[in-house]
């Protein structure tokens, strides 16, 4: 008897651990499909439809940039949706359109992983300043970090997750 419910424990001990396993492969299956998703959505909505890829953005966000051009009246915020990438530069083919003629045409690009966000400089003329350091390679974003490219405007970032 002692001998079938041990048999008996073995065998429910290891189906739990077996569903616990297959549970938690499909959930990490699942997790990267949705990442893919949401960053392939966000790519297509952004090339045609930049106020509906921010309203995406914005549900998913890991940071918003604050945009601040003299008066805090001139002020423009960015959601940073997590797995992008966005450029910013003075034309207009950039998901951020920064307002300086000094600023060149690709000037920066901000990305995100599933948690943090970064900056990295594109080869501008002038640099990119994360709180007055010049940006080399690709920088890891804290909460309240300033980017500027020329002290005509600067971008604040702001995270909205817990582990930045």
């Amino acid at each position: 008897m002692a001998v079938i419910l041990v048999s008996a424990g073995a065998g429910a001990g290891a189906s739990i651990v077996t569903a616990y396993a297959t549970y938690r492969m499909t959930a990490r299956q699942d997790q990267r499909k949705w990442r893919a998703e949401l960053a392939e959505k966000y790519a297509l909505l952004a090339a045609d439809q930049p106020r509906a890829a921010q309203a995406l953005a914005r549900q998913f966000a890991v940071g918003v940039l604050i945009i601040e051009q003299g008066d805090t009246a001139l002020r423009e915020k960015i959601f940073i949706a997590p797995h992008t990438r966005m450029t910013a530069g003075r034309t207009d083919d950039n998901e951020i359109v920064l307002p300086s003629d000094l600023a060149s045409r690709h000037h920066f690009a901000i990305s995100a992983d599933g948690a943090n966000a970064y900056v990295e400089d594109l080869g501008s003329a002038n640099g990119t300043y994360l709180n007055d350091s010049q940006v080399r390679g690709r920088t890891l974003l804290r909460g309240g970090d300033l980017i500027s490219t020329d002290n005509t405007f600067h971008v604040e970032f702001q995270s909205l997750t817990s582990s930045v």
